[in-house]
């Protein structure tokens, strides 16, 4: 982490450097002045005495007025070099932020610029950095939305034409089979309206106007009518066997559109990945505030890969949403899913 950068309220800390190194190649200048003025006095009266030359005062006032104007000049260059020396270090951290900045804009906010100091210039690389990391922060939180979003929309896409091919599977045979009982005619306009109830679910909840859960007087009733319509969907094609184990009717708040797109998306894994040779088997458990479903199969020899299973995932998020979780095995050409949900038992 970066140090944290304190300004003074009335006083710039930029300033007071400069000030500082002002005062640093002062010091020094003076000092060369002193050593420099002292040296070359030596160096004079060395010179003069071993060529045995003698000077009157004037002349010793005037070649003492020259040595120490040499050695103010000296000295004055000293004090230069040193503070422009000193003051360009800083100037050239201000080139470095600004050269950081460009390689902020070309790497899409994917660098940092290194803190020096602790003045205005420090405080600005920091402020800079901190705005890319917030930028950074806030496209990777953007992106994540966006695909979480992309990804209940898919799934709720695919779950949508499940409940819509049983529609029109409904309407094509009634429109092929004539005539009808009254009794027929109401069990297929009941079915069509539960599918289309259940769409009219999903759009809602796609449009976040859905309610989560409803109470039930008696879950294991629900269960057993869910799996039962999970065995018609499939009993043409395969050999369905389900089983309640260690189940006992209780009162529950369940997400019912919830169950039922997860019973949904187990028929629908299975007419597309199943062996239709080997049968199929469902089983459930349930009791006060919990809910076991397994499904297991034989995978068809021609069944795709597990990243078309669009379904799966969508059960997975399903579980997840109801404090549950669904885990999926695998292996030898057998397929097995585990959903556990929790129920708010009343």
């Amino acid at each position: 982490m970066s140090k944290k950068i304190r300004l003074k309220p009335r006083f710039s800390l930029f300033v007071r450097q400069v000030m500082e190194f002002l005062l640093l190649s002062l010091a020094v200048a003076v000092f060369f002045y002193f050593f420099l003025s002292l040296s070359c006095r030596s160096i004079e009266e060395a010179w003069l005495e071993n060529r045995g030359i003698t000077l009157n005062a004037q002349q010793w006032a005037l070649l003492g007025l020259w040595t120490r104007n040499l050695c103010l000049t000296a000295s004055l260059l000293v004090f230069l070099a040193l503070f422009l020396f000193l003051l360009g270090q800083r100037i050239a951290y201000l080139d470095s932020i600004i050269r950081g900045v460009a390689r902020l804009r070309e790497t899409q906010l994917d660098a940092s610029i290194p803190v020096e100091g602790e003045d205005e210039f420090a405080l600005l690389a920091e402020s800079i950095n901190y705005l890319a990391a917030s930028q950074r922060d806030l496209r990777e939180k953007e992106d994540a939305l966006r695909k979480k979003r992309e990804d209940f929309v898919r799934a709720l896409s695919h779950d949508i034409r499940t409940p819509l091919s049983s529609i029109l599977s409904y309407s094509q045979y009634l429109s092929s089979r004539q005539p009808l009982t009254q009794e027929e005619t109401a069990a297929f306009l009941s079915l069509v309206q539960s599918k289309a109830e259940q769409i009219r679910y999903l759009t809602d909840q796609l449009l976040g106007k859905a309610e989560s859960s409803s109470q039930m007087e008696n879950v294991l009733l629900l269960l057993q009518q869910l799996a039962l319509e999970w065995e018609e969907s499939l009993e043409d094609t395969f050999s369905c066997h389900t089983s309640f184990e260690d189940c006992q009717p209780f009162k529950g708040a369940v997400d019912l559109y919830g169950l039922r797109r997860i019973f949904d998306n187990l028929a629908s894994n299975i007419e597309k990945y199943a062996d239709p040779q080997k049968p199929v088997f469902l089983k459930i458990r349930a009791a006060k505030g919990e809910i076991l479903i397994i499904q297991s199969n034989t995978t068809a020899a021609n069944a795709q890969g597990e990243s078309s299973r669009i379904g799966l995932e969508s059960i997975r998020q399903i579980a997840k949403s109801l404090q549950g979780k669904a885990e999926v095995s695998s292996s030898c050409g057998s397929f097995e899913i585990r959903i556990l949900l929790k129920t708010a038992a009343l």
